[in-house]
């Protein structure tokens, strides 16, 4: 479930990681950057901020802004060592998918205690879903799937 913002939290919604790098701004800051990998390109776009970027993953050295320090991280996080991190970094600004979940939620709580906004990277739409209310309409939908994709029905061989 995502989370929500509560009394005390300064978010400012972004629809996508490139909402978020304008929301950023001209001055410079130290950014928390704890988007994953895949995203971290963008925030190149915005070379004056100083990024510590906490990952699961190596991002690819070519997509990290030119003030970036990685760190390899995997949660859950206690709050006792987000705030240590927030203090010892002078972080400014927390960047974040809403994940939602409890294993880095304490980066919130840091940020909330510290008084540093959070920049909350919305959840992706997701389109609706097909359901099938039993097996045999499963089996149907993935014929008009496979015949629409490969042009054929599936072959009779059981698999």
């Amino acid at each position: 479930q995502a989370w929500c913002v509560e009394v005390d939290d300064d978010w400012r919604g972004a629809m996508d990681a490139d909402a978020a790098v304008r929301l950023l701004g001209e001055k410079p800051q130290t950014v928390l950057l704890t988007i994953g990998r895949s995203e971290v390109a963008v925030f190149r776009s915005a070379p004056q901020h100083r990024y510590v970027v906490r990952a699961v993953d190596a991002p690819n050295p070519e997509d990290l802004p030119p003030r970036a320090e990685v760190i390899l991280q995997r949660g859950p996080f206690v709050l006792d060592d987000e705030l240590a991190l927030m203090r010892r970094e002078g972080v400014g600004v927390v960047v974040s998918k809403n994940s939602g979940g409890d294993a880095a939620y304490a980066k919130i709580v840091a940020a909330r205690q510290l008084g540093i906004p959070v920049i909350m990277i919305d959840r992706p739409q997701l389109t609706a879903a097909i359901e099938c209310s039993d097996v045999g309409a499963a089996i149907k939908w993935l014929d008009v799937v496979l015949l629409r994709v490969h042009g054929e029905k599936p072959s009779a061989r059981g698999v």
